[in-house]
């Protein structure tokens, strides 16, 4: 079992793919192993490859990190705020009361337990560790392929007549198709994707106040493993983001459960977890996680994680940014359209793949395949969007 003091994880911030949101900077005495989502971890040596630890406010927030070999060249650059806990990164009502990056980001804590020494100075070398590998995803070589064969349908539209095989453009829409299904395929598998967790002792939301459906179904805490000291503490919110947190036998990881009460209030407003840092890594509003059933509170206890309560100021207006997960408002992805292109490029292209040929056969162009391939295309780019909106009116209304 490994004791506080003995081993220091950063964990990615958080990530709607659990995969990306496991990845981990961990420190253990005499070395540094990086590992990222997707590709093969780095051991560095203390030092045979890293030798100091430089800290760079960069364009401020968390800043930069940089591990350096003997030659004091940058071995590893790190983003910070892509290896903090949410919460932490974005306010400082959960920084445990520290005000220097070094110390609220961990890194002084990593660099200690790895027996580095850290300093602070210029990091001219550009990031180069991210928490997934820096690879073209599979949907993005997908939707560069589409593009490609919608562009040869259009110029062998235009060429009908002049080519030598009439067939050339129902093929290549044909193909288009093949693409789509694949894209839409492949959305739907990374969203459910997004919906596994480890097994674990679950804590769902049992709301005392009207929240949506989307936010009763989806939201989960979870403690792993099943029995025995928690390892791992996995917060899923309503937009299927995860934020993976150590659990008690780290030193940044979840140490205590505190329950806040507002001077004069008669229930408590939240529950806060902090770490050994006093960071405030997870806030779960009690209302909305807890409502009057406060039993919930005993899977802490029972998992080694003590449940303190204590009178403290209310968060007020800063509630509605502190206090996720949330109900309400609208999930980030309802619009996606399948594909790696981005939300602007995608759309562009589903209308340029589906809409096009559609336009086409209607006004006139005699071609079935043309018309049945571009209502095919039609369905499986805007169809997802479309049920998603629809599901929206539905899922997002506070019950």
């Amino acid at each position: 079992m490994t004791r506080a003091g003995t081993m220091v994880r950063l964990r990615s911030a958080g990530a709607d793919d659990p995969r990306v949101a496991a990845a981990t900077v961990t420190a253990r005495p005499g070395e540094v192993v990086l590992e990222p989502a997707g590709a093969e971890q780095r051991v560095l040596r203390v030092g045979t490859d890293v030798v100091a630890v430089r800290w760079d406010a960069a364009d401020g927030g968390a800043g930069r990190a940089a591990f350096l070999g003997p030659d004091k060249e940058a071995v590893a650059v790190l983003e910070l705020g892509h290896w903090t806990p949410p919460l932490v990164r974005v306010a400082p009502q959960c920084r445990g009361g520290s005000e220097d990056p070094v110390e609220w980001t961990g890194l002084q804590q990593l660099a200690a337990t790895a027996g580095l020494p850290l300093e602070r100075g210029r990091i001219e070398a550009k990031v180069d560790f991210w928490p997934a590998a820096p690879r073209v995803a599979f949907a993005t070589k997908v939707s560069m392929t589409m593009s490609l064969l919608g562009v040869l349908w259009f110029v062998a539209f235009l060429l009908t007549g002049y080519l030598p095989d009439p067939r050339l453009a129902p093929a290549a829409l044909a193909l288009t198709t093949i693409c789509a299904a694949v894209l839409c395929v492949e959305q739907a598998l990374r969203r459910r994707r997004g919906l596994r967790v480890p097994a674990g002792d679950d804590v769902s939301p049992r709301p005392s106040v009207p929240v949506s459906r989307r936010f009763r179904r989806v939201a989960r805490l979870v403690l792993t493993p099943a029995t025995g000291p928690v390892d791992v503490l996995v917060v899923r919110d309503r937009e299927r983001r995860q934020t993976w947190l150590d659990g008690p036998n780290f030193p940044l990881g979840a140490q205590r459960a505190v329950v806040v009460t507002p001077p004069g209030a008669d229930r408590p407003e939240r529950v806060d977890l902090l770490d050994g840092l006093g960071r405030a890594v997870v806030r779960l509003p009690w209302e909305q996680w807890f409502g009057d059933d406060d039993g919930q509170l005993d899977v802490f206890r029972r998992r080694g994680i003590p449940v303190e309560r204590a009178v403290a100021p209310g968060l007020g207006r800063a509630a509605e940014l502190l206090l996720v997960p949330r109900s309400g408002g609208l999930p980030l992805d309802t619009f996606e359209f399948p594909g790696g292109l981005g939300l602007r490029n995608d759309a562009s292209l589903a209308a340029g793949v589906g809409i096009v040929p559609l336009v086409v056969a209607l006004r006139g162009y005699e071609s079935t395949p043309t018309l049945l391939l571009g209502l095919v295309n039609c369905v499986l780019l805007f169809g997802p969007v479309l049920a998603r909106a629809a599901a929206t009116r539905w899922l997002d209304v506070a019950r």
